[in-house]
């Protein structure tokens, strides 16, 4: 009898190869007789093309080939100056199937030449152009040919450095754009370019030149629904005209004079993510009034919102919110908690609905760099944090939970019998809360797979216990 992969029609097995596919599809026509048949004559298994130091000629022009006319994706991982000549020779006669093109290069001047040889070439086909890792940039990272070569361009980022300041011309087509390029002149950038079409902008890393000014709306994105923006001046905020923006991100702390309008500045966001906020917290939500859900990075902006020190916020502002998250909490930082309570409580007396408030904690793992994103380290306070937090917000919010690193948990007992799960001491019902979550099997995860529900849920002392059969 054939295996159950043998039994799949073409059409799906192609399907299965494209996901097992890590660098170039010859890694699969030695599995047997059918699978060589159809890799060798299925061109969609190869339109991604990774280029590595590890690809040989030969290789590279196997891809292109067998691909036919199908559009391809182009990912150039290349440090190595001799061997680009001989790729791109490869590469630019089907420059009319490039369907995007990725750029991960370190080496300035190889990427100089790369700019240089493809400069001439027209992309009709190309809709996604990334690249990345630009150092000490060429003077081509800053011209013009990108809207005559790429003329069907949709999403375009640019990420690295530049020595000469210039003017960068976006293709009118463009809707998603990410400029991370440090030393282009974004604002000229955004003023210059036909943005008309854009729907997406993340800015990141914009310094703001000497005597340069901002007018208010000066810079007109009529489409735009997303706004990241990264460490930069908050006037350029106030230079931007988004009349259909959904989601708007800003990673510093907002000046809130910049909302000194007769209107609300963005009235449709509808997701609205802060770092912090300085001057009067009212001109926030009056520039975001339609906001429904909030998530603050830093407890500090949840202070400079809620501090009655500050002229805080009202129960008024911000009838149609649904959710409230605040990050990075530690035990020291809860001092927004007075005022998050006198606002609940306001909102409470005008028969506002409920909120969703959630906590997410700090993480010491993330201290340690970016190889640990996704680690949550154990923070010895947690369970005082959860605590505090139940006993001030409960009965005035739905509360909610993200990755709460919880310290002193021990396990013990005997596998397939019963094992007895301790946790430090949290609010009375924390134990409950989660028995509950468990028996109604609704939302519980494990790193190593799921388990069955529990038999016995009780407080031992100062400590929670669930009794689990396994």
């Amino acid at each position: 009898m054939p295996a159950p992969i043998d039994r799949l029609s073409n059409e799906l097995l192609v399907r299965v190869l494209k996901l097992s596919i890590r660098e170039s599809a010859l890694e699969l026509v030695g599995v047997s007789r059918r699978w060589r048949d159809v890799v060798l004559h299925w061109p969609s298994l190869w339109t991604t093309i990774r280029i590595t130091e590890r690809m040989s000629l030969p290789e590279l022009k196997t891809h292109v080939s067998k691909s036919s006319e199908s559009l391809l994706d182009i990912e150039i991982h290349l440090d190595a100056v001799p061997s680009l000549s001989t790729v791109l020779d490869a590469l630019i006669p089907c420059a009319h199937r490039w369907r995007s093109l990725i750029i991960r290069c370190s080496n300035h001047s190889l990427l100089e030449n790369m700019l240089t040889m493809v400069e001439c070439t027209t992309y009709p086909s190309l809709t996604y152009l990334s690249i990345r890792n630009i150092r000490e940039g060429p003077p081509l990272m800053t011209s013009q040919f990108y809207s005559r070569s790429f003329p069907c361009l949709e999403h375009f980022e640019l990420e690295g450095y530049v020595v000469h300041s210039s003017v960068l011309e976006v293709p009118p087509g463009v809707t998603s754009l990410y400029l991370g390029l440090r030393g282009i002149d974004i604002l000229s950038t955004l003023q210059h370019s036909p943005l008309q079409k854009l729907t997406s902008l993340l800015i990141a890393e914009y310094e703001l030149g000497r005597g340069m000014q901002l007018k208010p709306d000066s810079i007109h994105l009529p489409l735009l629904e997303t706004f990241v923006y990264h460490d930069g001046p908050s006037v350029l905020i106030r230079a931007i005209a988004a009349p259909k923006l959904a989601y708007f991100e800003y990673d510093s702390d907002i000046n809130c004079k910049i909302f000194k309008t007769h209107a609300p500045k963005f009235p449709n966001v509808v997701r609205l993510v802060l770092r912090g906020a300085s001057g009067r917290p009212a001109a926030v939500p009056f520039a975001f009034p339609a906001a429904r859900h909030i998530d603050l990075t830093y407890p500090e902006a949840a202070e400079s919102l809620f501090s009655p020190k500050n002229g805080s916020i009202t129960g008024v502002h911000w009838p149609h919110l649904e959710s409230l998250t605040i990050r990075n909490v530690r035990m020291w930082s809860l001092d927004f908690l007075d005022g998050l309570v006198r606002w609940l409580k306001a909102r409470r007396d005008m028969d506002a609905s409920m909120l969703l408030i959630r906590f997410a904690f700090y993480n010491p793992a993330q201290e340690e760099g970016v190889e640990n994103l996704g680690v949550v380290t154990a923070l010895p306070e947690a369970g005082s944090i959860v605590t505090v937090l139940y006993e001030a917000l409960h009965g005035l919010c739905k509360l909610g939970w993200v990755d709460v690193p919880l310290a002193g948990i021990v396990l013990s007992g005997t596998l397939h019998e019963s094992l007895r799960l301790t946790m430090p001491n949290v609010y009375p019902n924390f134990i409950e809360d989660i028995g509950a979550a468990i028996i109604q099997r609704r939302s519980i995860r494990s790193s190593a797979g799921s388990s069955r529900g529990p038999t016995r849920v009780s407080k031992d002392g100062y400590h929670s216990v669930v009794t689990m059969g396994l």
